[in-house]
């Protein structure tokens, strides 16, 4: 290093995380990684010799060697990034066509939601025979889930038949997982890390062999951006680049 007070080995950036799943020919882009770390631990085996009556240490051999990267994800919606917080084999499309003038009769439980046919509706009439039912009085609705709720102290009888008109908007981009369905963490035939920096500099961390799975917890609430952790570890891979991949500067 010919200067050690050269600004330009400073680094401050962005980073991309690219992952080419066990059994995939190309690379997933995970989205925007809100943060990232990259760790190495050892682990050292010592030995102690007690010859001169006090113990002392003569030798350590390093017997574990492992590079990980923990990071954060907050495009949680994209299913491929779902299908790793929630540890679920690839999905499938979830899709609806635009429904109208649906006609349900629904048998009324006080208290208690009933699920309709159908997603992302809006009411158009509920009756209990020929008398129409008030919103918020007789019943209450989650148009999203398409779930309808008699109240208590309403107009409605328990076990009653009632008669639910309802529209539904066309959903073409849903998705379907069924988290649990992998067992353990994934394998990966390739990991691209980019990183860069504001000077447009680019490092590159890329290897071919390791896992990912989630690590912590998935975070949801009404004041900030939901974000889920991930681990990557990589793993040796058996060529002469080592353990640990290839680093580029560039």
């Amino acid at each position: 290093m010919a200067n050690p007070h050269d600004t330009t080995n400073y680094l401050v950036g962005g980073s991309s995380i690219f992952i080419k799943l066990d059994g995939e020919t190309n690379y997933l882009d995970l989205g925007n990684v809100v943060s990232m770390s990259v760790g190495r631990e050892t682990q050292n085996l010592d030995h102690f010799t007690s010859r001169s009556g006090k113990r002392i240490r003569d030798r350590r051999e390093v017997i574990s060697d492992t590079l990980s990267i923990n990071f954060t994800l907050d495009e949680l919606l994209a299913r491929e990034v779902l299908e790793l917080v929630f540890n679920a084999d690839t999905g499938a499309d979830f899709t609806q066509s635009i429904q109208t003038d649906i006609a349900q009769t629904v048998t009324a439980e006080l208290g208690k939601f009933i699920d309709l046919t159908y997603r992302k509706i809006s009411i158009d009439s509920v009756l209990d025979g020929s008398t129409a039912l008030t919103e918020g009085t007789d019943y209450e609705v989650d148009l999203d889930l398409g779930m309808i709720k008699f109240l208590e102290g309403g107009a409605v009888v328990d076990a009653s038949s009632i008669d639910v008109q309802y529209d539904a908007v066309a959903i073409t981009d849903g998705s379907t997982l069924n988290p649990l369905t992998h067992e353990g963490a994934k394998q990966l035939d390739g990991c691209i890390v980019k990183v860069k920096g504001i000077d447009g500099k680019i490092t590159e961390h890329s290897f071919t062999e390791g896992t990912i799975e989630v690590s912590g917890d998935m975070s949801i609430n009404d004041q900030d951006w939901s974000t889920a952790g991930f681990l990557i570890t990589v793993l040796d891979d058996g060529t002469s680049d080592g353990v640990g991949g290839v680093y580029r500067v560039y």
